[in-house]
């Protein structure tokens, strides 16, 4: 109650008055309402040794309720660590009423204004905003969250498709627009085909480590349906490429009906030959793909539906 109140009376000072502040924060809690709303939703606390810098909860129904984080932890990355925990427990649009100091932080993680109004606390009008974001999650693994990839993603996206090593087979160095047009090429295929590469998010931590989906890939005078996967650099040799993989497979089986699955992969690219063969894959032929910088050799590998499947 006393980070909720210090909070609001200093973060949210330069955007409203005195008057509305001391509407909003009273410093009089009913903290038996507060623990029944806690223990209905998921709440995570933030901890800096012994000491509480923030908390969030969000509802069953994806209504994201509080976020706060104590004044003197600002900008350390607690809020955004909060909100990407929280928001893997919803499934489908999560909802916030964000004041105006926070409408930015959300707007950066892919909230949109549905409308702004005016909210009455102690016979004083205090203006919020409903956001709502979209949050279609995919599958799950053991430890990974599938879902869609959002324009808050970028600055993940950038990571990998601008770090040479992990990027090495397309020989390319990937400009800012490139990386634009990678995610908005993502989100055409989600309206166009249904699938597309998806991100790869630790239920552990909520952080985005990589991306792996299905797209159609154009091999010899046919189209075919590709797994493929990019992760940071730090997410490797941790199984989450094998991981991701399987579950691609299985999603094109039990979800698209699909009879056979690809993988077209850089004929030196050993690592992700051996990810293709421990989910069943085979080598089918090689071929020259032209990416970037003209062709290079690449093989298709392939796996079929079990019958029993």
């Amino acid at each position: 109650a006393k980070l909720f109140y210090d909070t609001v009376h200093t973060v949210n000072r330069r955007d409203y008055s005195d008057e509305q502040l001391n509407a909003w924060a009273t410093g009089q809690v009913d903290l038996a309402k507060w623990n029944e709303s806690f223990l209905e939703h998921t709440t995570l606390v933030a901890l800096c040794g012994d000491q509480i810098v923030g908390f969030g909860d969000i509802s069953a129904d994806g209504y994201l309720d509080r976020l706060y984080v104590h004044h003197e932890y600002q900008g350390q990355g607690i809020a955004s660590a909060l909100c990407s925990r929280l928001e893997l427990c919803a499934d489908g649009t999560i909802e916030t009423h964000a004041s105006i100091t926070a409408k930015p932080f959300f707007e950066h993680r892919g909230y949109q204004v549905v409308r702004p109004q005016q909210v009455e606390r102690n016979d004083v009008l205090l203006t919020n905003f409903v956001m709502e974001k979209p949050n279609r999650k995919i599958m799950e693994t053991d430890r990974l969250i599938v879902r869609e990839l959002w324009p808050h993603d970028i600055s993940d996206l950038s990571e990998m498709l601008q770090n040479p090593a992990v990027m090495y087979a397309y020989e390319h160095d990937f400009s800012d627009d490139d990386v634009q047009n990678w995610l908005l090429r993502q989100r055409r295929r989600y309206q166009q085909d249904g699938f597309g590469l998806w991100a790869l998010v630790l239920k552990s931590t909520g952080e985005m480590v990589g991306q792996a989906g299905l797209t159609m890939q154009p091999y010899r005078d046919r189209q075919v349906l590709e797994i493929g996967y990019l992760l940071k650099q730090n997410a490797w040799h941790h199984g989450y490429a094998r991981e991701a993989a399987e579950a691609c497979k299985r999603y094109a089986f039990e979800v698209l009906h699909a009879s056979n699955v690809y993988s077209i992969i850089k004929a030196d690219n050993q690592a992700s030959i051996r990810v293709a063969q421990s989910i069943g894959m085979t080598r089918e032929g090689e071929f020259e793909a032209t990416y970037y910088h003209g062709p290079m050799l690449h093989a298709l590998y392939s796996v079929c539906k079990s019958p029993f499947v």
